[in-house]
């Protein structure tokens, strides 16, 4: 809870800081940032600290050093008198509440970033045993290891690329839909071959689905914010739809496996998923 605190923190200096103009290349780095967090922070409590308190210490170093970075040497934006919120300040459900009736662009955007987000856990979290109980590859965790790295370089290079592209084109709406199709064709592919070879395929098209998304989203995500007073407050709102899934994706993964003992099934149930978010892409009127 506290680093989602954290991240809706972070975030909500986005519009306040950047222009939209360059909001695209600025995506593209927050996803090859968490990309590299992950492994980075794999590298560290398996290689350089190998002990569980001693890992979690040298975790908590990190981020507390990440944070007075930030603190230090970004400051806060000001708002104008005019831009200045008259209710009184605090957490109540009624002020978390964003309708998505009065602002569709708002909820079909967050019904995006949720379903994007499903589709790439639904279809990155059990790989390990994928490669064990499905495609039988003989060792499941360096295969993993493989096909990360690839993921990993493929997100790179989408992300400065068509963080880029996504800047000069100012059409953010046409990227986050080509995401959503390459994330699709890459779980369709296990779905009709859940093999090794299949994954070695899929992996890239992932890597470049979610690197392009990635390109798009933090730009859409940030212009159909109803109030530049609440900002931080929507960007948390927003941020749950990026947060939920790490929750949900296990839950309807293991409820799959269960009942299904199928993995091209799970396969399929990310591309549904990640269609949708697509299909929601569609439905926002106010971003180009």
């Amino acid at each position: 809870m506290l680093f989602r605190s954290m991240l809706a923190t972070l975030t909500a200096a986005l519009p306040d800081r950047v222009p939209v103009a360059q909001r695209g290349a600025l995506g593209g780095l927050i996803g090859i940032s968490q990309m590299l967090g992950t492994v980075i922070g794999a590298a560290l409590v398996t290689v350089l600290v190998t002990g569980l308190a001693s890992g979690y210490l040298a975790r908590g170093v990190l981020v507390v050093l990440g944070a007075l970075v930030f603190a230090l040497f970004t400051p806060d934006d000001v708002l104008p008198p005019g831009l200045v919120p008259r209710q009184p300040v605090g957490v109540t459900l009624r002020r978390l509440w964003v309708s998505p009736r009065r602002y569709p662009d708002f909820g079909w955007a967050w019904t995006m970033h949720f379903l994007i987000n499903l589709g790439n856990g639904l279809g990155t979290l059990y790989l390990l045993y994928f490669l064990s109980d499905a495609a039988h590859y003989h060792d499941p965790q360096t295969g993993l290891l493989i096909l990360m790295a690839i993921y990993g370089g493929a997100l790179i290079v989408a992300g400065v690329v068509c963080g880029t592209a996504s800047d000069r084109s100012g059409n953010r709406r046409r990227y986050a839909v080509g995401a959503a199709a390459i994330m699709a064709v890459a779980a369709l592919l296990l779905v009709i071959s859940p093999t090794w070879t299949a994954a070695l395929a899929a992996a890239p098209l992932l890597g470049l689905g979610f690197g392009t998304y990635w390109a798009a989203a933090p730009a859409v995500l940030t212009q159909v914010l109803p109030a530049a007073s609440d900002r931080a407050k929507d960007l948390g709102v927003i941020n749950v739809a990026n947060a939920l899934p790490l929750v949900v994706a296990p839950m309807i993964a293991g409820v799959v496996l269960y009942a299904l003992h199928s993995y091209p099934a799970l396969f399929a149930l990310s591309a549904v998923a990640t269609v949708g978010g697509g299909l929601a892409v569609l439905r926002i009127r106010s971003v180009a």
